[in-house]
């Protein structure tokens, strides 16, 4: 039973892999890979969530996360090298090879770590597992937090496929957020530490799709307005 478990895990990320496809042959970037992410990590949630409700082996909910988690590496990897976007620290200028190499070898690596820390540790406790499990959207919050600062400095924002994106990461944390609560017994200090962080995630990714939704149409359309006004 663990074996279909795995398989069925390991499915949920296929179309993280028709994205890095369409990638590598249109060498385009276009709203498809990130509409490929969503669709992996929705199914990624669902069976992790399911798996748990249905008593699934823990070791086929770890590797179907891997799994999800490697393919949005590659596709982001992949994604990055085509846009073509230059980096420039303090004078170095990365080739887009050398971009794409440390984009995935710093994402690997830090899920690496993260796994042997996990696994490593000489005690488990209910409290323990709870706070692992959810740091990482406080990690991903402060991640995306520089993002906000730039959109609010910059006001542009072009990308359509950031918005249905970002949209989909609120609505998987209110999610969470709502599974979290109906399945904690107590109101531990991990519990609470984590129900803190998919709040704060729900925050950062709502302030975001408020600004993009601004600054995409409702300033354009006082723009506009304006102009002819003037005219």
């Amino acid at each position: 039973m663990a074996v279909f478990e795995i398989i069925l895990g390991v499915l949920a990320s296929l179309p993280v892999w028709f994205g890095v496809a369409r990638l590598i042959k249109t060498k385009k970037v276009d709203g498809f890979a990130v509409s490929s992410i969503m669709v992996s990590e929705t199914g990624s949630w669902c069976y992790s969530i399911w798996g748990f409700n249905q008593g699934f082996d823990r070791l086929a909910i770890l590797v179907s996360g891997a799994a999800n988690y490697l393919a949005n590496v590659i596709l982001m990897s992949v994604y990055f090298y085509y846009s073509r976007k230059e980096i420039n620290v303090k004078g170095l200028k990365l080739s887009h090879l050398h971009q794409l190499i440390l984009n995935a070898t710093f994402w690997v690596s830090i899920y690496i770590i993260g796994a042997l820390i996990f696994s490593l540790v000489p005690f488990r406790s209910k409290e323990f597992d709870a706070t692992m499990s959810f740091l990482a959207p406080m990690l991903i919050a402060v991640a995306v937090s520089p993002q906000i600062i730039k959109t609010i400095i910059t006001k542009d924002v072009k990308n359509l496929s950031l918005i249905m994106f970002l949209i989909h990461q609120t609505l998987c944390t209110c999610w969470l957020t709502y599974w979290a609560i109906e399945t904690s017994k107590d109101a531990s200090a991990a519990n609470i530490i984590g129900l803190v962080a998919q709040i704060f995630f729900f925050i950062i990714n709502a302030i975001q799709v408020f600004l993009i939704i601004w600054n995409r149409y409702v300033k354009k359309d006082k723009d506009i307005v304006y102009s002819k006004i003037e005219q």
